[in-house]
């Protein structure tokens, strides 16, 4: 039995980039996915986690998502949609519009469940996938992101929480492979931190929660899982060398670490119950991102950069002008930096979104305090002003800011 799929995850609508509203990337990203959707002839849609940036999402963001998936059911009759919660999702308020879903064959799955006995409610997990045929061509075990209350108790475990993960998928996965028939394919999803997973430098969205106790190995399941859907990740990737074990990525740049990601979702042809072919398709970017300079500079060598860039020619395009990062590099404080960037760029065709200053030191972990508590004991507030500043700056600190310094405890103490 044939098959087509489309994996993406981590949309996180509702997300502002640096105060800026994105919900133009938004709907641009929707309209290039039902045109994937119709080009391709895909069969279903698996969404592995983050739907909305926040647990509380937006009256405008789920709007926005419930719009998305009406008209990809209404054009597609067909078409078949299942969401599971990520770690910024609410399961609740995810699963709240499932009674009116299910009539246009979208399933979302929060949390899981469990009965009296404490075992776990497999059809709310175990979803059959349908092909254009109407055969049920794959079982899909839609697990979300599991938070520690909601798995088991992995007895005489050092990795309790990931043991635990591990276990829930093995207890979905054996019973699915009681019901499933010899060409019908399993496919998993997963909103997860898998083991050597690598994420966005200095992505805030992709921290690990548990201190990386939340390393889950899928190892286990190579050989018995015919493609893995994972999200949380924001960099597409295959897992284990493993083509069929991947993460899609986010479909927009989640933070200026990602400004040369390839930003896509995959599309997965299944023969009977193999994965035979996996293609990633690039979403094209509505907005770039830009980091000038390419390394941090000093200011007047940041402002000269700046000046080259082109200049805007009305307020439509600057909608679309590309979001800015300006690297700085300082010998000192400067507080008129930010104005001075701002006056540079005023008419020029970008949006200011960070600022990113680093100090001329090559001895931050060098307090330039004693160890000797006496010494510690006779320090004032002009000494420890002084010595912050050269232990951050790598410099003396200049006399006009030890007489503001100065003005400033003389106002405080009188």
């Amino acid at each position: 039995m044939n098959l087509k799929i489309l994996h993406t995850a981590d949309w996180h609508l509702g997300q502002t980039f640096f105060e800026y509203d994105r919900t133009i990337e938004h709907l641009h990203f929707f309209e290039n996915l039902i045109k994937i959707i119709k080009e391709r002839e895909i069969d279903a849609m698996l969404v592995c986690g983050d739907v909305f940036d926040v647990s509380n999402p937006s009256s405008h963001s789920i709007s926005m998502l419930y719009k998305l998936l009406i008209e990809i059911t209404t054009q597609f009759p067909h078409f078949q949609i299942i969401i599971i919660g990520g770690n910024h999702d609410s399961a609740s308020r995810l699963e709240t519009p499932n009674p009116i879903l299910k009539y246009f064959n979208i399933k979302i799955i929060g949390n899981i469940e469990k009965n009296q006995n404490g075992n776990l409610l497999f059809d709310k997990l175990i979803i059959p996938i349908k092909n254009k045929n109407g055969e049920t061509a794959a079982y899909c075990l839609a697990i979300p992101f599991l938070r520690p209350g909601e798995i088991p108790i992995v007895n005489n475990s050092n990795t309790p929480y990931s043991d635990g993960i591990i276990q829930v998928y093995a207890e979905v996965l054996e019973e699915v492979e009681k019901i499933k028939i010899a060409n019908q394919a399993i496919i998993a999803m997963g909103h997860l931190h898998t083991i050597k997973a690598e994420i966005s430098e200095n992505d805030k969205n992709e921290r690990l929660i548990l201190g990386g106790l939340e390393l889950i190995n899928l190892q286990t399941f190579i050989d018995r899982i015919s493609y893995f859907a994972l999200g949380h990740i924001h960099k597409a990737q295959k897992i284990a060398g493993q083509e069929h074990f991947r993460y899609s990525g986010s479909p927009l740049p989640m933070s200026f670490s990602e400004k040369n990601y390839y930003h896509q979702v995959i599309i997965i042809e299944f023969e009977n119950n193999k994965a035979k072919n996996i293609e990633s398709v690039e979403i094209p970017r509505l907005i770039e991102v830009l980091k000038i300079p390419q390394k941090h500079e000093e200011i007047q060598i940041v402002l000269n950069e700046l000046n080259k860039l082109e200049e805007t020619k009305n307020n439509e395009e600057k909608k679309l002008a590309p979001f800015l990062e300006v690297r700085v590099l300082l010998k000192e404080p400067e507080p008129n930096l930010r104005n001075k960037i701002e006056q540079q760029i005023e008419n020029k065709n970008v949006k200011l979104a960070k600022i990113d200053v680093r100090y001329n030191t090559d001895n931050k972990s060098n307090t330039g305090f004693s160890d000797n508590f006496e010494e510690l004991q006779n320090l004032n507030p002009i000494n420890i002003f002084e010595k912050t500043f050269q232990t951050k700056f790598n410099s003396e600190m200049p006399e006009k800011y030890k007489l503001l310094f100065e003005r400033i405890l003389n106002e405080i103490n009188n």
